[in-house]
């Protein structure tokens, strides 16, 4: 009866942690990107039309400048581009996707 007990207990456990749900993040590859892209020309459009909507109040983060922008540059990469749960309006597009992570990949440059 103890085994019947401890087999029972351990195919729920098993059950219950394979019904879990992982995220699933798409990396974007590094790759050699053949334009410049910067901020002033390229990317704060971007920005401003898709973020600072939700992210320009008094409560982080804020993406209404460059500076701004490059404080948060590890969650906005994770969020628009890895995780795509940016803008919660849905992702952003292949192509603005492509300009951002250039951009980063080039270190950011500003103008």
């Amino acid at each position: 009866m103890k085994h019947l007990f401890k087999l029972s207990l351990a195919l729920f456990i098993v059950l219950i942690t394979a019904c879990t749900k992982d995220v699933v993040t798409e990396e974007i590859p590094d790759e050699e990107c053949t334009t410049l892209y910067t901020y002033d020309a390229d990317i704060a459009t971007i920005i401003n039309n898709n973020c600072v909507s939700c992210h320009s109040g008094i409560q982080p983060p804020r993406l209404t400048t460059y500076f701004e922008v490059i404080n948060y540059i590890d969650r906005v990469k994770a969020r628009a581009i890895t995780e795509k749960t940016m803008p919660v309006s849905g992702p952003l597009s292949d192509s603005d996707i492509e300009k951002i992570n250039c951009w980063i990949n080039q270190n950011t440059p500003e103008n």
